[in-house]
């Protein structure tokens, strides 16, 4: 079960893997953009909002459980939210934005939904599997 933690993790061995300079890496107790990477060869940035199928926090009653339908899209929207927000921020200054999620049957029921508007917005989506290896999708 892979914690919002843990999705950050796996994007950034898998970016740095390809090349790309991790600058900022903001885990749940932290404010900001969850990754934020430069591959050496662009003068871009790439920003990316992660979210995981658990909750990081041992204290709630979520920890260890899949986050249910509701949660899922919840979370779907608050990433979409964040990466459009992203977007418009950086308009102008060539930045990349991401979402990065667990490859789930429900995070890919949500994220289905918004496909035409995240393609139109030119938001890549990164999958990380249950093993921690990433695939864009």
């Amino acid at each position: 079960m892979l914690t919002e933690n843990d999705v950050i993790d796996a994007v950034c061995a898998h970016l740095a893997a390809a090349g790309y300079e991790i600058i900022q890496r903001s885990y749940t107790d932290a404010k900001g953009i969850d990754i934020v990477a430069r591959h050496p060869q662009a003068a871009r940035r790439l920003l990316i909002e992660a979210k995981g199928e658990t909750s990081s926090d041992p204290r709630t009653k979520r920890y260890g459980r899949p986050f249910d339908s509701a949660q899922v899209s919840v979370h779907i929207r608050e990433a979409f939210g964040t990466a459009a927000k992203l977007k418009t921020e950086t308009h102008g200054l060539g930045d990349a934005v991401a979402i990065a999620l667990p490859e789930t049957v429900l995070h890919h029921r949500y994220l289905n939904r918004i496909k035409s508007a995240l393609d139109s917005l030119g938001i890549v989506v990164y999958f990380v599997q249950p093993d921690r290896s990433v695939k864009q999708g």
